[in-house]
């Protein structure tokens, strides 16, 4: 065993051991502070953690829907009779995921898939050392720019990441007309193709009035919105959607969504269309893998 392999054993025992004093005393949640001392212990950590997962990483990364829909692909992932890991407590960044994977890897056998929440400014961070096979990226909106400044910013820091990986396979929300621009060699999309509501219901979510345009600069044109700068869209330039290969059609109800991709029907205990675009990233994962 060389230096560095017996580095990361010894930062997975410290992980272990300081989130049980962490759980006993409860000073502290222990989704981000072990991480930190574990890169300390174990500089090389996040790459000597990738022989530790047999099958896939999957990365899920965007704005808004992130743990929702991470937390769906995990659910569909050990309902299939798979291990997992994930970081399911939301921490993100850099220290977060390695406080997951180290509290989370078994150093005797090893973990099936891993499903890894990511922050858009710690993509790059990660993805250094960090295998990646999958990454899905639900929706790029301006909630955030008060941390990452325009959305052109937010998707560089994204783009960058994947840069680092040529062979990862990326399924990119369609309906969003600046996350269907991320590049890759492989890339999957999936959206809504129509929504459809329960007798009674009504759309409810914001629509905001800001106009959207164009990676050319000019203002892209709508036959269906469904909300914010999500829907079918064109430009004058050529740009439009992008050809969909789970493309979805959602009946939204009071208590649950029907979601019915490629003639098969998806009910889904999540309300709101906001979720559905979530249920339908999982979804098209799930199909996309085999599970």
């Amino acid at each position: 065993m060389n230096l560095g392999s017996f580095r990361f054993y010894i930062s997975l025992i410290f992980a272990k051991s300081a989130y049980l004093f962490l759980s006993i005393t409860k000073l502290s949640a222990g989704t981000s502070i072990i991480g930190l001392f574990v890169r300390k212990l174990c500089p090389n950590f996040l790459k000597y953690a990738n022989k530790c997962i047999k099958y896939k990483k999957i990365n899920v990364t965007g704005t808004n829907g992130k743990t929702t829909t991470s937390g769906l692909i995990s659910h569909l992932i050990k309902k299939s009779g798979y291990s997992l890991i994930n970081n399911s407590m939301g921490a993100n960044m850099l220290n977060g995921v390695v406080n997951a994977l180290a509290l989370q890897i078994n150093p005797f056998k090893k973990t099936d898939y891993s499903v890894i929440e990511l922050d858009e400014a710690n993509v790059e961070l990660v993805f250094k050392d960090f295998d990646a096979d999958y990454m899905l990226v639900t929706n790029l909106f301006r909630d955030q720019l008060d941390r990452y400044g325009e959305l052109a910013t937010t998707k560089k820091l994204i783009q960058n990441g994947i840069d680092l990986k040529p062979n990862i396979t990326l399924l990119l929300n369609a309906d969003d007309p600046l996350v269907a621009t991320l590049e890759a060699k492989n890339r999957i999309f999936y959206g809504i193709k129509e929504v459809r509501w329960e007798e009674g219901l009504s759309p409810s979510e914001t629509h905001t009035e800001e106009v959207y345009t164009c990676i050319c600069g000019k203002n892209l044109s709508y036959t269906k919105k469904f909300y914010a700068q999500q829907g079918h869209y064109s430009c004058e330039c050529g740009y439009k959607r992008p050809e969909v290969k789970y493309d979805a059609v959602v009946t939204l109800y009071k208590d649950h969504s029907i979601i019915n991709i490629n003639e098969i029907d998806y009910k889904v205990p999540l309300v709101g269309l906001f979720n559905a675009y979530n249920a339908i990233g999982a979804i098209s994962m799930a199909l996309e893998m085999g599970i």
